[in-house]
């Protein structure tokens, strides 16, 4: 399992990003997808480090569009004026729903046949 770089107490958009493999597919194509890790969201406590949450896109079935998704997320990230979580959250939830959407189109189901 990856896991997030320490966070040394000075803000950052985020703290680290990269391309990781996908789910696997029940037709055993392979996938990729974008990950990030950000800073989580809320107030620092005394003497306690806020952490930091990964972030996730969809499932990709070409590089490219997991690298172009992991693009999109850093830009996020570094746009978001001190929220990267909500910002890239948000994000990645548009990405994902726009992905299950064209894979409904492709599938024949959004244009009513049987």
């Amino acid at each position: 399992m990856n896991q997030a770089p320490a966070d040394t107490g000075h803000e950052r958009p985020y703290i680290g990003a990269s391309i990781v493999d996908g789910v696997p597919r029940a037709d055993k194509r392979e996938t990729w997808r974008a990950e990030i890790y950000v800073p989580r969201s809320g107030a620092e406590m005394a003497h306690r480090d806020r952490g930091s949450v990964c972030i996730r896109g969809p499932n990709r079935f070409a590089l490219d569009e997991a690298e172009d998704d992991l693009e999109q997320f850093k830009r996020a990230a570094q746009e978001s004026g001190g929220d990267a979580a909500k910002q890239v959250r948000a994000l990645a939830s548009r990405l994902k729903t726009s992905f299950e959407r064209q894979k409904h189109i492709e599938s024949g189901h959004a244009l009513g046949q049987p």
